[in-house]
């Protein structure tokens, strides 16, 4: 029998060693929380991949993982960004287009990237009715805060405590980083909205000229929205215009001024020509008549994954300046 040349035992090592599981580098997190680990895998030496259940889902869910480069071996506790993406995504989506893995590259940062469905329940999460089902809305909130920060500070060595996390998204993510971070400021130093539906109640005439209006009835509001996104939100905010008053960000963060509590950090950022900019300049405008510090930036371009990838960088690089130092 012929022998393998040596060439041909070389390439066969290096495929099965390419086919082998790769070794965790990382303890698999643990159950707790409300939350049950489905499935975990250490994609590469930052990357995480976790799938879990819970009884706030109808199914299981995913969340994605960035940990800094000197994570494993050491005793360091980090400072978390929670990371959202836009309506009709996943927890990958800022790995697989937004350049995460990239920008957080070198940062002292554990980013946690969670699914956020369709999405929604009273945190303001637009309505998932494609998988309500039998058990009614999902509640995303529930999961998000009540569980996944909790089990993350659990499982991982973070800075456990407002001044050590932050929270992000773009676009629908946007506007769930402004709710939760308006709905709970003890938890959130800073956040920052990427091209973010910042008031779903705004009905101003474009374009912005100084003055806000909001509408007054739901019928009202939707007629701004396309006829494909209205029963969504009539599921998710409701009839009536109470529901969209207590969710609208908006609201919520001028709801916190009056009260006397402490706003987080803000920035926000949008396209010039994104149909949301509007929006986002009127509730700028309107912070910053009422004294309230804040970033915005505005940049030629449009509501997609070009704009994002351009402009991600710059708010995680202002978040890290606030909750690392």
């Amino acid at each position: 029998m012929r022998r393998p040349s040596p060439l041909a035992i070389l390439a066969a090592l290096a495929l099965a060693a390419s086919l082998a599981p790769a070794r965790a580098a990382v303890p698999a997190p643990s159950d707790g929380q409300g939350i049950r680990v489905e499935a975990f895998q250490q994609l590469d030496d930052r990357q995480l991949a976790v799938r879990v259940s819970t009884d706030a889902l109808q199914h299981p869910v995913d969340l994605r993982i960035l940990l800094p480069a000197a994570y494993e071996g050491g005793t360091r506790r980090y400072p978390v960004l929670y990371l959202f993406h836009g309506t009709s995504g996943r927890a990958s989506d800022w790995v697989n287009f937004g350049r995460a893995v990239e920008t957080t590259a070198g940062l002292p940062l554990i980013v946690v990237m969670p699914d956020a469905g369709f999405n929604g329940d009273g945190g303001g999460w637009f309505a998932d009715w494609y998988n309500a089902g039998a058990f009614g809305p999902p509640m995303w909130e529930t999961f998000h805060i009540e569980q996944v920060v909790p089990w993350i500070d659990a499982n991982l060595r973070t800075v456990s405590k407002r001044t050590g996390r932050a929270i992000a998204g773009l676009s629908q993510g946007g506007f769930g980083a402004l709710s939760y971070a308006a709905r709970h400021p003890d938890l959130f130093a800073a956040a920052v909205s990427h091209s973010g539906v910042v008031s779903p109640l705004y009905v101003a005439p474009h374009p912005y000229t100084g003055w806000v209006r909001f509408g007054s009835t739901v019928a009202e509001i939707l007629d701004k929205w396309p006829p494909s996104r209205r029963p969504l939100f009539e599921i998710e905010f409701g009839s009536d215009t109470a529901g969209w008053w207590a969710r609208d960000p908006f609201r919520l963060l001028q709801r916190l001024l009056v009260s006397g509590q402490t706003i987080p950090d803000l920035y926000l950022d949008v396209g010039s020509d994104d149909p949301f900019a509007d929006q986002n300049r009127a509730l700028v405008d309107t912070l910053w008549k009422l004294k309230v510090p804040l970033v915005y930036r505005e940049w030629p371009g449009g509501h997609d994954r070009e704009y994002w990838r351009a402009h991600a960088g710059e708010g995680l690089r202002w978040l890290l300046e606030r909750i690392a130092r």
